[in-house]
């Protein structure tokens, strides 16, 4: 994570960091949260901010969380909040349309809440980090600052829990 936040700070130091070449972006989307044998569907809203310091390599800083809480039986499990820090690797556009891949590191928060035997409600809430994969294809809107993107993204974390997290956004480049 150091290693992240280094190359962030060294990027935007660097005198090649053109003004198009700084964005930030608002996604809408859904998880996809597996923990054992219960599956959970939280809406989720996230915005990232980043820049390229070298044509297609930038880094990326993404922040969010579900807007909802998701039920399966009787457990109920919200995100939170959730952080990821990533090296961004874009291909080169061709008619507007370009593909990324973002490797990182992240860290969520996850609450699951259940009624337990003598009535009561409990409530658990546990951190979780581990390795984010990400892929997706970003669309130009005309000769504009504004995109269309759309993800994939993966969390590998040491628990037995599978989080996957689909998005639809939109960029803006400054």
């Amino acid at each position: 994570m150091r290693a992240l936040l280094a190359v962030f700070l060294l990027s935007i130091s660097f005198p090649s960091f053109a003004t198009d070449r700084l964005y930030g972006e608002i996604h809408g989307g859904f998880n996809v949260i597996q923990l054992s044998d219960l599956r959970f569907l939280p809406i989720q809203a996230s915005v990232s901010f980043g820049g390229y310091f070298y044509k297609t390599l930038g880094v990326d800083v993404n922040l969010g969380g579900s807007l909802n809480e998701d039920r399966d039986e009787d457990i109920k499990l919200q995100l939170e909040n959730q952080i990821t820090l990533s090296v961004r690797f874009d291909s080169p556009p061709t008619r507007g349309v370009s593909a990324f891949v973002l490797i990182g590191w992240a860290q969520f928060d996850l609450s699951q809440s259940g009624d337990s035997s003598i009535g009561t409600t409990q409530t658990v809430s546990e951190t979780f980090r581990g390795a984010a994969v990400s892929i997706g294809v970003r669309q130009q809107i005309g000769s504009g600052p504004f995109s269309v993107v759309g993800s994939y993204r993966f969390f590998d974390v040491d628990e037995p829990l599978d989080f996957d997290t689909y998005t639809l956004g939109v960029r803006v480049a400054w």
